[in-house]
């Protein structure tokens, strides 16, 4: 996929993409690299339930999830996709039901090696890219099902930037996030805030978000 020609974007979007690259500090950005490439081996001991778990909770809200399957090719972006286990996930709940198209995003080599490791075993068509969130290599306009945010969002990020940016450049049915808080009170503030969004609570600290044409299901 094409990066973004920063000349061809309107004045909006080339305000909401000034803002996204400020969006979240370089030290966050080198500190969660580190992080992520240090544990990629033993990632999914210790996060595939949780993860699988934020799926489920996400997922089941939305109708027709599991009846009203469609022969069209599901196309899914996947932004901090990790070891893509969404993938797997989607593989595990739709793969007999319908052609799915995923494309993952990451900034952790590592993690993404394991993914394509993965992904040879998934009935699925998968694309693996490594990126940063704060610079996403895609062109405006891309029309995708979904788009996915799991455990990539934190209330200290430029949260509404980030979210303005995936609703101005991608033309989806649903938008999927989850946002990570250190504070109650700030918890219960972006609630408020994110009024298009149906969200609630994963755990005192994190919330679950679905945003789109849910009665459509996927």
């Amino acid at each position: 996929m094409k990066g973004i020609n920063r000349k061809k974007l309107s004045y909006t979007n080339k305000v909401i993409y000034l803002r996204l690259s400020k969006s979240i500090e370089d030290k966050e950005v080198s500190r969660v690299l580190e992080w992520y490439e240090t544990i990629s081996e033993t990632y999914d001991d210790l996060y595939r339930n949780e993860q699988r778990l934020k799926y489920f909770m996400l997922f089941k809200d939305i109708n027709s999830y599991s009846t009203n399957f469609s022969n069209e090719l599901l196309k899914v972006i996947d932004i901090g996709c990790g070891t893509a286990e969404l993938a797997s996930y989607l593989d595990d709940r739709l793969g007999r039901y319908r052609q799915i198209f995923f494309i993952g995003l990451d900034l952790s080599p590592k993690q993404l090696s394991i993914a394509k490791r993965k992904s040879e075993n998934l009935n699925i068509i998968i694309e693996l890219i490594a990126a940063d969130l704060t610079y996403p290599p895609l062109r405006d306009g891309v029309k995708v099902d979904m788009v996915a945010l799991i455990s990539v969002i934190k209330c200290w990020y430029d949260v509404h930037a980030i979210l303005n940016y995936i609703r101005k450049n991608f033309v989806s049915t649903i938008l999927l996030y989850t946002v990570l808080c250190n504070s109650d009170d700030l918890l219960n503030e972006l609630i408020h805030e994110l009024h298009n969004a149906s969200c609630k609570r994963y755990s005192s600290r994190e919330i679950l978000c679905i945003e789109g044409d849910i009665d459509e299901g996927i």
